[in-house]
């Protein structure tokens, strides 16, 4: 498949008003891995540490914090008539931008006469994040304001709240993940003292050590973590969602992860398997995160360090997908070379497009993010 742009006239008209509309149900299996990473802080924990089931131990990712990937990469890839909505976005004196002002910047408003029939579609043609995650609609109003008198035209426009057509499950590991102990506190250090000029290295070691402070830095050692997500096209309809929005959500799971987890503690993430099946309409079998498995050629969950110490059983994914076959329209796959597969104990020697297709005999479309 092709690189899709969501601005493309293919799949989205020109004007906005007329698109290819989704009319089959998907439903996603997304794998990506942390290594010495803090995921997903947990910010009601001592020090922000990385979300964790307190009964099981596995890893969690809530599906916030994977939306707010996806979200910076569309503000990347979107172009200059496109923007998202729910975005931290300064104005020119460093404040927040609150959502009534975010609207009127992604709607080109410029007073509330700009604001009338058409607003509710016009919005939509031009807020990509809401045509996949839906948003609530809750503006503050003060009708002595010019600017608040936009944003009740905005709000009598809008409905209170707009349900996304694409749902994503939070995201587990498939094991228990332990902390890395070596990042549990870091030394800033800050130099109080001017050296002096005798160069001795030993003077400006104790210069710099002078105004010392701990900070807590908490990671985990590795994790894999699995997530399930469906595109239900009934509600695309709602947010006109267009077909090439789904092909592009196919790159954007990927490219998400690997070019937006660049701070600091983010680093480390790398996405690892993805999967939409594309069903007949009113169709899918659900939850197909759980169908996946440590391998049994995994080293001891205790022991997993990186991707090269895990392999994934997928017995379960091919017994769904045998048993959904005669439904199935479309299985698109990316899968990163590293990452190893088995079933039934037998580790795979081709990739699972070719698998998947050999076996079940489905139609398999390999996403390429770069052609």
């Amino acid at each position: 498949m092709s690189t899709q742009d969501p601005t493309d006239s293919e799949g989205t008209e020109a004007d906005n008003n007329a698109f290819t509309s989704v009319e089959n149900r998907s439903e996603i299996l997304f794998l990506m891995d942390a290594q010495d990473a803090n995921p997903n802080g947990d910010p009601l924990s001592p020090s922000n540490k990385p979300r964790q089931d307190p009964s099981t131990g596995q890893g969690i990712i809530t599906d916030v914090r994977l939306k707010r990937y996806l979200r910076d990469q569309m503000a990347v890839e979107c172009g200059d008539d496109q923007g998202v909505y729910i975005a931290d976005v300064r104005t020119e004196a460093g404040n927040r931008k609150t959502r009534s002002e975010l609207a009127e910047t992604i709607a080109d408003v410029d007073s509330p006469e700009d604001i009338g029939e058409g607003f509710f579609d016009d919005f939509l043609d031009t807020a990509v994040d809401v045509r996949f995650f839906g948003a609530t609609f809750s503006f503050s109003i003060d009708e002595n304001d010019e600017a608040q008198a936009i944003a009740k035209q905005i709000d009598n426009h809008l409905p209170a709240h707009l349900k996304g057509p694409v749902q994503i499950s939070p995201g587990r590991t498939y094991h228990r993940v332990r902390e890395n102990s070596g990042y549990n506190s870091l030394t800033s250090v800050i130099s109080t003292n001017q050296n002096d000029d005798s160069g001795d290295e030993a003077n400006e070691d104790r210069g710099n050590e002078q105004g010392g402070f701990q900070l807590d830095d908490h990671r985990i050692v590795y994790g894999l973590y699995g997530f399930s997500a469906v595109i239900n096209e009934h509600n695309a309809d709602d947010t006109r969602l267009r077909q090439s929005d789904v092909e592009w959500l196919d790159e954007l799971f990927w490219k998400g992860v690997k070019n937006q987890a660049n701070s600091r503690s983010k680093r480390g993430q790398h996405p690892r398997l993805y999967l939409r099946v594309e069903y007949d309409e009113g169709f899918h079998m659900g939850n197909l995160d759980r169908t996946l498995d440590l391998g049994e050629n995994s080293d001891d969950v205790d022991a997993l360090t990186s991707i090269h110490d895990v392999t994934v059983d997928i017995s379960g994914l091919m017994e769904t997908l045998e048993e959904a076959a005669e439904r199935i329209q479309t299985v698109h796959i990316l899968q990163d070379t590293r990452l190893t597969l088995e079933e039934d104990s037998n580790v795979l020697d081709q990739t699972l497009p070719d698998y998947i297709e050999s076996e079940l005999g489905v139609d398999v479309d390999r996403i390429s993010l770069y052609e």
